[in-house]
C-alpha cells in the first residue's frame, strides 16, 4: 500500500517571461491563511452562489491576486514572492491564477464547498455552534458556517478555455 510520501508532486508549469513556474496549488492551510487575510475570499467559500475564476480574483484586488499566486506556487504568505507576483503583467497573472485554481480545485470550488459542508455537518458543526465575536483585540479563530451551493451548472464550472490553459 502506498503512503502520502508516494504521491508525486504536481508537474504543472506556467511560462512567465520565458521561465517555467511550478504550480503546486493552495493547501488547506494556505486557504485558511488567505481567508484570514482577505475576508472577500472567505465570502467566496460561504456564499450560496459559488463561482471562482481568475477574473473574480482579479476583481478582488492586486494584494489578493499576488497572495494567491504566491500560495499557489508553493510560497504562501511569502512577501518577496507576493511582491514578485504583483509585478507580473495581467495576462501572466491570469494564466497563473487559472492553473492554480485548476490544481487547487480540480472538480471546481462548488464541489469543494459541498464537501466541506458535508464534513462540517458530520462533525456536528452548524451556524448555531459558531462563536460570537468578542470585544478582545487578540486574534481568534472562528468557525465559518458554510451553505451548500446549488447544483453545479455549466456556468458555475471553469470555462473550457480556463481548463485548457492549465493543461
Amino acid at each position: 500500500m502506498n503512503s502520502l510520501l508516494d504521491v508525486a508532486p504536481s508537474t504543472e508549469t506556467v511560462s512567465v517571461r520565458n521561465t517555467a513556474v511550478a504550480i503546486t496549488g493552495v493547501s488547506a492551510l494556505g486557504i485558511a491563511s488567505l481567508m484570514r487575510r482577505f475576508p472577500k475570499i472567505r465570502d467566496l467559500f460561504s456564499g450560496s452562489d459559488v463561482e471562482l475564476n481568475a477574473e473574480v480574483l482579479l476583481e478582488l484586488g492586486p494584494a489578493v491576486v499576488a497572495a494567491v499566486i504566491a500560495a499557489g506556487t508553493g510560497h504562501p504568505g511569502d512577501q518577496k514572492h507576493e511582491e514578485a507576483a504583483a509585478g507580473f503583467p495581467a495576462m501572466s497573472q491570469i494564466k497563473l491564477l487559472t492553473a492554480i485554481l485548476k490544481e487547487t480545485f480540480p472538480d471546481g470550488l462548488g464541489k469543494a464547498v459541498a464537501l466541506l459542508t458535508d464534513l462540517a455537518a458530520s462533525a456536528g458543526l452548524s451556524q448555531e455552534d459558531s462563536p460570537q465575536p468578542s470585544s478582545s483585540s487578540s486574534p481568534r479563530v472562528t468557525r465559518m458556517p458554510l451553505r451548500t451551493p446549488p447544483a453545479a451548472s455549466p456556468s458555475s464550472q471553469p470555462s473550457p478555455a480556463a481548463g485548457a490553459a492549465a493543461s
